[in-house]
């Protein structure tokens, strides 16, 4: 006993995991044992292969994973005439090789079963071959059809499934090919219409910029040109007047002192002293002119000069905005029937394309 003391003083850890292994032990050993009254109520059977029934109560509807919408493209929708029987087998799409002597006629007519609805009354007549034509060349829209090279691959289309009467899209289509045609009229009114404007808006821009040009030449002749002549004219007149009174002032002394001699009489003398009178008078009023047209004529041309050289220059502004407004509305114009002509062009598409 003391030395079993002895031990757990020295050994507490494992002391303590002995007692709790022994009380597991213990406590296993009593769960496991069998009790006399529940075993006696257990009931058993023997396994058996066989249906295993699922019943639900829910109500619901079944749908599909993978649908396909078939949609009509006609324009305001279209009338069946002729419709392939449910449960029909019909040919896809698949490939042709190309022989020798194959012309896009005889692919059609190798192929003309397809070109009617399986299941129709009536064989495939003329308008269903060239609309089996027109389906193998949307098919193959980068195909040649007039030079068609041997072992070349076509895509042939498959069964008609579904043909509609298409009286109406015939109507429809020679509407609007004339439609096609009138926008193609009205473009090329427009684009004539557009290069006449350019040719008149340049000759009109080209004369109001020479307006200019002769408007700046017309001021600068008046104040280089016109303006010292005139007053080179006028120290002309007033120098010659000048000497003209000095010829006569000699002629007058000379004339006096003949008439003192008797040689000469008081006429002559008149008359060199009213020739004097003359000139002083022609200097007198040359000068006033010389002064009146510094002071009132040369400014007042030069300014009309001047404005005139202004107003051409703003009718040159003025017409060129002119022009540039009536070619950008031609040009609009060419624009937007362009577009008109492709959004025709486009509508004649679809139809033919249905």
């Amino acid at each position: 006993m003391a030395k079993a003391k002895a031990f757990i003083a020295r050994h507490p850890a494992w002391t303590t995991i002995v007692i709790v292994l022994l009380a597991g032990l213990f406590m296993g050993a009593k769960w496991l044992e069998p009790q006399p009254e529940v075993m006696g109520d257990a009931q058993f059977a023997t396994v058996q292969r066989g249906n295993l029934r699922v019943t639900v109560a829910e109500g619901g509807a079944l749908d599909s994973t993978s649908k396909l919408n078939l949609k009509c493209e006609l324009d305001n929708g279209g009338t069946i005439v002729s419709l392939v029987a449910e449960g029909t087998y019909v040919d896809g799409p698949s490939q042709y090789q190309v022989s020798g002597e194959d012309t896009l006629q005889s692919i059609t007519e190798k192929h003309m079963h397809l070109a009617n609805v399986p299941t129709a009354d009536k064989p495939a007549g003329k308008a269903e071959q060239r609309a089996f034509e027109e389906a193998l060349r949307a098919a193959n829209p980068d195909l040649n059809w007039e030079n068609l090279q041997h072992g070349q691959t076509i895509q042939i289309p498959g069964a008609l499934l579904v043909k509609f009467e298409d009286a109406d899209l015939r109507d429809k289509i020679l509407h609007q090919e004339k439609s096609v045609a009138d926008a193609e009229r009205d473009l090329g009114n427009a684009k004539k219409d557009l290069a006449l404007r350019r040719i008149e808006t340049a000759s009109a821009n080209r004369q109001a910029a020479l307006d200019v040009e002769f408007a700046q030449q017309d001021l600068d002749r008046y104040i280089e040109g016109d303006t010292p002549l005139q007053l080179l004219k006028m120290e002309g007149d007033i120098a010659l007047a000048e000497e003209e009174i000095k010829r006569a002032e000699e002629k007058l002394a000379s004339t006096r002192k003949l008439r003192e001699k008797g040689y000469a009489t008081s006429l002559e003398v008149q008359s060199n002293e009213l020739t004097i009178k003359k000139q002083q008078n022609s200097i007198t009023q040359t000068k006033k002119q010389q002064e009146l047209f510094l002071k009132f004529e040369q400014p007042q041309q030069k300014k009309r000069y001047e404005a005139k050289l202004d107003q051409a220059k703003v009718e040159e502004q003025r017409t060129i905005q002119k022009s540039n407004t009536l070619v950008e509305s031609a040009e609009g114009t060419v624009l937007r029937r362009t577009e008109g002509l492709k959004a025709q062009q486009e509508r004649l598409v679809l139809y033919k394309e249905q």
